[in-house]
Formats: C-alpha cells, sequence, structure tokens
C-alpha cells in the first residue's frame, strides 16, 4: 500500500493550482492530508491621523468579523454545514491572534494554525477532497477578497461581460476557476462568500481621512462609497445608533441570538442578531432583558425604502 500523499501549501499560487486540479478533477486527492505553514497570511493595512500601530474598536469589529468567518469555514470543512454550532473547545481551537504593525494599523493574521486545525478533525469526519475544496478556496477568499467580491459580482450580474472587462487576464482566469470549483462543489460557495464578508466589513470600517489597503489595492473613503453605492431599488447597506428596550432574546437552532427591541424614540420595534464573539455585548443586552433600562446600540442592516431589514447589533452605542 503506498503512503498518503502529503500536500504542503506555503503560498496562494501553490492553493490556485490545487483549486484548479480540484476543479477539472485532474488530482487524486484520496487518502490525501493537506498542511498549512504559514499559510494563509490575512493582511488589512490602515492609514490615516488616528493610526499608529493602534486598534480602534471599529477594527475590533473587522477582528470580531475574520473570527467568525474562520469558525464558519471551520464547521463547513469538519461537518459539512456551515451553520453547524461548535463547542466551546472547538471555538477556543480556533482562536485568531492579530498582529499589529508600528507606524499604521496593518492588521496581520496568520491562519496557518487554525487550518492544520480544520484538517486534523475534518479527516475524522469527511472525505480528503472535501477538505482539500474547502480549504484551499477558502484560503484565497479569505487572503483575496477582491476575486470573491467579484465571484459575486458576476453572478448577480446581468451584464457579465461588463464586470470581465474591468479584470486582469490573471484575475479572469482565476475567476474562472473559482466558478469552476463551485460546479464541482456548490456548499464551497459559503468559502468564498466568507472572504468577500470580511473584506467588506474591512473596507466599510474607514472614515474620510483615511484609506485600506489589501492584496496591494489601497481604497479611500470615495472609493469605498462609490463602490456600496446603491441604486434607489436596491437594499442601501445603514448603520444607526439609538436607545433601545431589549422586549426579547431568542436564539435560534444554529446558536445564534436575536433580540427584539423597541426604539425609545420612535416606538419602533425591529429584531438584530447579536453579532461576533464579544460576550461583553451579549451579556449586556441579556442583562437589559425585561427591564425599562434603555441601552445604547449601534445596529448595522439593509433599507428597502421604509423597512429595515437583516439588522444585526454590532456594538453599544450612545449612553442610556
Amino acid at each position: 500500500m503506498s503512503a498518503a500523499l502529503d500536500i504542503k501549501l506555503t503560498n496562494e499560487n501553490q492553493a490556485w493550482d490545487l483549486i484548479k486540479q480540484l476543479s477539472t478533477n485532474t488530482f487524486d486527492t484520496k487518502g490525501a492530508r493537506i498542511s498549512f505553514e504559514d499559510f494563509p497570511i490575512v493582511r488589512i493595512k490602515y492609514e490615516g491621523p488616528s493610526f499608529n500601530g493602534t486598534v480602534s474598536t471599529r477594527l475590533c469589529d473587522v477582528i470580531y468579523e475574520l473570527q467568525y468567518e474562520v469558525n464558519r469555514i471551520y464547521a463547513l470543512a469538519v461537518y459539512g454545514d456551515e451553520t453547524h454550532l461548535l463547542s466551546k473547545d472547538e471555538k477556543e481551537q480556533l482562536e485568531i491572534f492579530v498582529k499589529v504593525a508600528e507606524g499604521s494599523s496593518d492588521l496581520i493574521a496568520n491562519l496557518g494554525k487554525a487550518f492544520n486545525k480544520m484538517v486534523e478533525e475534518g479527516m475524522k469526519r469527511m472525505e480528503s477532497k472535501h477538505i482539500a475544496i474547502v480549504l484551499t478556496t477558502a484560503t484565497v477568499s479569505l487572503g483575496g477578497y477582491f476575486i470573491a467580491d467579484r465571484y459575486f459580482q458576476y453572478k448577480e450580474a446581468a451584464n457579465k461581460e461588463a464586470v470581465t472587462q474591468t479584470m486582469t487576464t490573471q484575475e479572469t482566469e482565476r475567476l474562472k476557476i473559482i466558478r469552476d470549483i463551485v460546479a464541482e462543489k456548490p456548499a464551497v460557495e459559503a468559502a468564498i462568500s466568507a472572504g468577500k464578508s470580511l473584506g467588506d466589513k474591512a473596507v466599510k470600517a474607514i472614515k474620510p481621512d483615511e484609506t485600506v489597503e489589501k492584496e496591494g489595492e489601497k481604497l479611500n473613503y470615495a472609493d469605498v462609497r462609490e463602490k456600496f453605492k446603491r441604486t434607489r431599488n436596491t437594499p442601501e447597506e445603514i448603520e444607526f445608533t439609538g436607545l433601545y428596550y431589549v422586549k426579547e432574546v431568542k436564539v435560534s437552532e444554529h446558536g445564534e441570538f436575536f433580540a427584539t427591541l423597541e426604539s425609545t424614540e420612535s416606538g419602533e420595534i425591529c429584531t438584530a442578531k447579536i453579532a461576533g464573539t464579544e460576550s461583553r455585548l451579549k451579556d449586556g443586552i441579556l442583562s437589559a432583558l425585561g427591564s425599562r433600562q434603555s441601552i445604547g446600540l449601534t445596529i448595522q442592516g439593509r433599507q428597502y425604502k421604509n423597512t429595515r431589514k437583516d439588522c444585526v447589533i454590532v456594538s453599544f452605542g450612545a449612553e442610556a
């Protein structure tokens, strides 16, 4: 019996080569075991007058999003279900540590340890091909926001040629690889969406006098506003802050917490998910449950005409 094949990934180009082979079924993954060596690396650089080797609460939200997406990829790789509720021990094993470089706010996260843990646990439950497809796609999506973003632009566009005309030859080739791997295994689209969600959160974090750089592409505030501009018929992404009474808290079958809130100013009722991994936020909301003590919250969501949808509580807002 031949020994199992060991595949060591150390950079993005190796990951793209493997995804291409997986998408065309030209690589036999039976019994193969992938390992990650200082890869993937997620790096997001912020520059502006407020940044000097520090992390603001705005950037903490980006870090929480990264942790959330890593946990979601683990659930997909190990259980075949991105919504699977992880145990406390699993979450601790996946804990991400982010380095902040001096002179700006250059966030650097080495996810190699977390991805090797996904391989270790995934091999106990899933086929090696499933693990290989999910994790290699996740590496290029988390580390490569713009290709993940363009995949969804292409998917949703009525004029697909208009999307590819703005792309380089390499980006066009990689978009095809991503589309092929989704055709081979549709569930892997969740790993691509993880990269887009992280990237969206990262670029939206900047203020007017700041820039954000990812994968060598730098965006300023005007670039970000233009990128997320919506037509009147498309839900607009919004953020709002106010004082709320907490009327009810429910837990979904996937372990997500949802709070029913009443605005102290307008009396408007909305339901919002409690975001991220910060226990302080959840504990504060639970403490306000059922009392007439209002709590200041910052909420993100989408608005279509007069209706707010997909609301998520991201942090404490104005003081009660």
